[in-house]
């Protein structure tokens, strides 16, 4: 069986794990796989689409994060007759094989909101979000989960929400701005990403101040060290484990190419905070 994967862009961490965990199942089950690089540029995934057309693989599995492109893309595969499988967003037709965004939100949300609640005691802290609104409804599925679960422990917490635009010395300057203007209560900072929250940190370690509370998301090793670090103002990230996703990926691969009912959405099962309790145990150095 052939399959063609397009990644979503080789140049960020989280993808290429994903792309190894692709690679080692598909040669674990004896799969001929290709792999193309989107570069997270929506021309790019059309072209690599185009391309992977002309191969005519039995399988095309394809994330990318434009919903103008994975529109063109659907009707490029389908006048192709090559079955698609969608990685994290939507595509037309296609099984999907996705995070429950809300829930990784959620799950980073009552971390947080525990923590603080250990650290500060009754004191409601002021509270930011630090997310990517052009991420679409999956940035925004997580910031939302977030708050909900945030909320639920500090019911008359006040949020305040930026744009990172995914870029760690933005995420830093936004998180310097909000502690220098609130700067005799404690805080909290919920971030979408890891990259972004390690800027965050940077600002919280700049400051000097030990009332800051700082939730991640996505696992990446890259902020593995900080988690280890003691008296990090990050409390943790919530994995997504995207070393796991190939086995599932290559596997709905081979019910799709073989024919068999597939179901319209795939969720990684594993979901889980990644602390300095735990990090040894998940990721032994």
């Amino acid at each position: 069986m052939k399959v063609t994967y397009a990644s979503f862009g080789e140049s960020v961490g989280f993808v290429a794990t994903v792309t190894h965990s692709i690679q080692d199942a598909a040669d674990e089950a004896g799969v001929e796989l290709s792999v193309l690089d989107n570069q997270n540029d929506a021309a790019t995934a059309v072209d690599n689409a185009r391309q992977a057309a002309t191969t005519q693989p039995d399988v095309f599995i394809e994330y990318s994060g434009n919903a103008d492109s994975n529109s063109r893309i659907a009707s490029l595969m389908a006048d192709a007759d090559i079955p698609v499988i969608a990685v994290q967003y939507p595509i037309e037709g296609a099984p999907l094989f996705a995070i429950d965004n809300t829930r990784v939100g959620q799950v980073g949300g009552e971390y947080l909101a525990d923590a603080a609640q250990d650290k500060f005691g009754d004191a409601t802290p002021a509270a930011l979000i630090v997310t990517l609104p052009q991420g679409g409804p999956i940035q925004l599925d997580r910031s939302d989960g977030a708050k909900e679960a945030i909320s639920e422990v500090y019911p008359d917490i006040e949020f305040s929400e930026v744009d990172s635009r995914s870029d760690a010395a933005v995420g830093r300057q936004l998180a310097a701005d909000f502690l220098t203007s609130h700067p005799d209560e404690p805080v909290i900072i919920w971030t979408h990403v890891d990259s972004v929250a390690l800027g965050v940190v940077a600002a919280v370690e700049a400051s000097g101040r030990d009332d800051v509370l700082v939730m991640s998301t996505g696992g990446d090793a890259a902020a593995f060290p900080e988690i280890r670090k003691a008296g990090t103002p990050l409390v943790g990230t919530v994995g997504l484990f995207p070393e796991t996703w190939g086995p599932v990926l290559i596997d709905l691969a081979e019910r799709v190419a073989a024919g068999d009912d597939v179901p319209d959405v795939t969720r990684p099962e594993k979901i889980e905070v990644i602390s300095a309790d735990n990090i040894d145990e998940l990721y032994p150095e």
